[in-house]
């Protein structure tokens, strides 16, 4: 068993999943775009999805949201997925197991709903 440093002993993390969602380089090249919102741009390149999301200062990430009671890591990951970038995504799951875990504390200011003080990821 490994013991917590002093700082996180009785403090609840929150369960959070997030999901890397990467498309790899296409086999044929696709007509060129400068949209950055077109998924065929930069067909020669691997590009990852990160949602902008709306705060003071916006910040970008990989999608990610709480885990509902009961829900897995992979089913809570595809719905926040749904719910921050639409329905119409075509994704499939390569792994679901976790490729890692990000532990941080929320800003003092952050509107909880539940007694956590941070997440885990």
């Amino acid at each position: 068993m490994s013991k917590l440093p002093k700082q996180q002993i009785g403090e609840a993390y929150r369960a959070v999943s997030g999901i890397v969602l990467r498309r790899l380089p296409l086999k044929e090249k696709a007509p060129s775009t400068s949209d950055v919102k077109d998924t065929l741009r930069k067909s020669t390149e691997t590009l990852y999805l990160l949602v902008k999301k709306p705060r003071k200062h916006h910040a970008y990430q990989f999608p990610q949201g709480g885990q509902d009671p009961g829900e897995t890591a992979s089913e809570a990951a595809l719905r926040e997925l749904r719910e921050e970038c639409g329905s119409d995504l075509k994704v499939k799951l390569i792994d679901k197991s976790p490729i890692g875990i990000y532990q941080y504390k929320f800003p003092p200011k952050f509107n909880r709903w539940d007694n956590s003080i941070g997440a885990k990821l």
